[in-house]
């Protein structure tokens, strides 16, 4: 029974709180047994005692928790380890802990180690809640990351899949704190004497996610109001209610067009578009992932749309070798041999969408296998007046001036064109590749750094633009580089 106030008499108000978007996004049941994810931060400790309040007032049970140590921050990692093994422990809770080394794990992948590491911890969520023998894993996602998320999100280009972001509940894994702010997290804590541990990486600005969340974000919200934050997590619940009727009427769609052979999946192109775009891009997108058996990218599915509208063809797109015929123009789906992907004159999309870099700033491009890096510096710093050869390796150096307004980094395009740094004319990008003996089936995955105006800056490896050459002017520089997710 509730206090008279409403309230109920074994929880705090944000306890209740918790409950009441618990029970509103039906992320669990009375009788569920919930695992809480443990790091040691603020927000998965708030998670671990609100959670603690709910079971202990019956509202479901808070089975144990679960800390992976990923090993990326040496003493740092033992200390969250240590820390998350004694609040299990001074709330009696089984406490399920691994250590994966995620580096070496990327290396052996050949993924970013962002991206590792987001695996490898909800492969690890999934051996706990079954050793646990829980029904769920609660994860300590904010209402404030939904909102750098989302801002994440537009930055990269996402449409309504993208822009609802971080779900409150998927494939067993839940969210309770998803409408809860920072802020209040932090009050929770402090007013009720439990402590928490900080991860130094969360002020490295290179990180895209700290540079909106320490930055950008306060921006916005300095010239808007605190409320945006609100907006921004409304609008992922707009585009995640959006998504899920755009996919229900695409999956209609897709039994309407689709027909299966025994390896082969066909659809009418001229069906296809005749269907609302909206619809069609999805169906696409469906095709490919089950046939292909991989994620698909806004590229890949603007590739096969470009296909269904054009001459016969194929292209290669996430796992699949897409045929247009040219007698019946009928869109052949099958999944390419893992040897010969891009065989058989099959055209490969663009494996990097546009992205923002920052500067100064680091992005991983898993498409690319690596990461490309700006920072800012003095010439000196350089070791003075670099040499014509600079931006034919992994490095280039222009000057910080040129990158002010903003770089970008994305795919080549077929006309793309430059002067390299020490000759007369322009140059087709392509050529390059040419000349360098680029395999046909990597250049989309060579990265190219362009100013704000569009004009190529950089051929990651290949060449610098003749107008980012450094001068005995020049006073500060930006320094980019490639690396792959292994080390340089």
């Amino acid at each position: 029974m509730g206090a008279p106030d409403g309230s109920h008499p074994l929880m705090t108000s944000l306890a209740a709180r918790v409950l009441a978007s618990i029970q509103r996004r039906c992320l669990c049941d009375p009788n569920a047994r919930i695992v809480a994810a443990v790091s040691g931060g603020a927000d998965s400790v708030a998670l671990v005692h609100l959670l603690a309040e709910l079971s202990n007032a019956g509202a479901l049970t808070l089975a144990g928790l679960a800390h992976l140590d990923h090993r990326l921050r040496g003493s740092e990692s033992d200390r969250d380890r240590e820390f998350s093994a004694a609040l299990a422990a001074n709330l009696q809770l089984p406490f399920n802990v691994e250590q994966i080394d995620v580096l070496r794990e990327a290396e052996r992948r050949r993924e970013s180690v962002e991206q590792t590491a987001r695996t490898v911890r909800y492969e690890f969520l999934e051996r706990a809640r079954a050793r646990l023998g829980a029904d769920q894993v609660a994860v300590a996602h904010t209402r404030d990351d939904q909102a750098e998320t989302v801002l994440i999100r537009l930055l990269r280009g996402a449409g309504t899949r993208g822009l609802a972001a971080i779900l409150p509940s998927r494939d067993g894994v839940i969210r309770p704190l998803i409408d809860i702010r920072r802020a209040e997290i932090v009050r929770y804590l402090e007013s009720h004497g439990h402590a928490w541990v900080e991860d130094s990486t969360n002020e490295d600005r290179r990180i895209l996610r700290n540079w909106v969340r320490h930055d950008l974000l306060p921006t916005i919200v300095a010239r808007n109001g605190d409320g945006v934050t609100d907006i921004l997590a409304r609008t992922a619940d707009s585009a995640r209610e959006d998504e899920a009727l755009l996919e229900t009427l695409a999956l209609a769609a897709e039994d309407r067009l689709r027909s299966d052979a025994r390896t082969t999946v066909t659809v009418d192109a001229h069906r296809l578009l005749l269907e609302p775009p909206a619809i069609a891009r999805r169906v696409v997108r469906r095709l490919l992932e089950s046939v292909g058996q991989r994620a698909a990218t806004w590229a890949h599915v603007a590739a096969v749309m470009d296909l269904a509208a054009g001459e016969p063809g194929v292209v290669h797109a996430s796992g699949c070798n897409v045929k247009l015929s040219s007698a019946d123009r009928v869109l052949y789906f099958r999944a390419a041999p893992p040897a010969s992907e891009y065989g058989g004159g099959a055209v490969a999309p663009p494996a990097l969408d546009p992205r923002p870099l920052p500067v100064p700033g680091v992005i991983d491009l898993p498409e690319s296998g690596g990461r490309l890096r700006a920072e800012r510096k003095e010439l000196e710093e350089v070791g003075g007046l670099p040499a014509l050869s600079t931006g034919g390796l992994s490095q280039a150096v222009i000057p910080a001036v040129t990158a002010e307004p903003g770089l970008f980094v994305r795919s080549w395009r077929p006309g793309d064109a430059l002067q390299p740094l020490g000759l007369s004319g322009r140059k087709k990008v392509q050529d390059l590749f040419v000349d360098r003996k680029v395999p046909r089936d990597v250049r989309h995955s060579v990265p190219i750094v362009t100013a704000a105006d569009g004009r190529i800056v950089w051929v990651a490896g290949l060449a610098l633009g003749e107008a980012f050459r450094v001068t005995p002017a020049t006073k500060s520089v930006v320094v980019l580089s490639f690396e792959s997710l292994g080390g340089s």
